[in-house]
């Protein structure tokens, strides 16, 4: 999102500093600097939707608090920092079972929150399935065992025969 060069990022953050849903966010957010689009086009139609001032917890109810929380939360993760994930994807084949020995296995974890710690405010399966996009689940984060180059784990195949061990090899 690209802002006026007339519109105060800061002084807008600052107004949500007391904020008891996100005040400490953007006051950590505010000491680190916020993260202020530098490209990307003002279309001058109108500015990016920005909350105008604060809105004390309780002040707004309904339909209006939700719309306040949307458009502040968005604004927040608009100039907060990038998340960062580490992802990593392990290959396995084994020769004994020709094509059908391929295997892969992938696994990701969040190192840097970034944006998401404001976006992602709520756990997963809050507030009923509301998010679940006609069946498609999100991707779930989890973690792999640490697995080294030349490592080598039992495989066990039908009737509990044990096979070869597998190497981690390079891919």
């Amino acid at each position: 999102t690209r802002y006026p060069a007339s519109f105060d990022v800061s002084g807008t953050l600052r107004d949500q500093t007391q904020d008891s849903r996100w005040g400490r966010y953007v006051s950590d957010l505010l000491r680190a600097g916020p993260n202020v689009a530098k490209g990307g086009v003002d279309m001058g139609d109108h500015p990016p939707i920005t909350p105008c001032r604060h809105a004390r917890t309780g002040e707004l109810s309904g339909d209006m608090a939700r719309v306040y929380d949307l458009v502040t939360r968005h604004f927040i993760a608009s100039v907060s920092h990038d998340a960062v994930w580490r992802s990593t994807t392990i290959s396995l084949f084994i020769e004994d079972l020709d094509d059908k020995g391929r295997f892969t296995i992938r696994g990701k974890q969040l190192v840097t929150p970034g944006f998401l710690a404001i976006m992602m405010h709520r756990q997963y399966g809050d507030e009923g399935e509301e998010g679940n996009r006609g069946g498609v689940e999100d991707e779930e984060e989890k973690a792999l065992p640490e697995f080294k180059e030349g490592d080598r784990y039992g495989m066990f195949f039908s009737a509990s025969k044990k096979s070869d061990k597998v190497s981690v090899t390079p891919a």
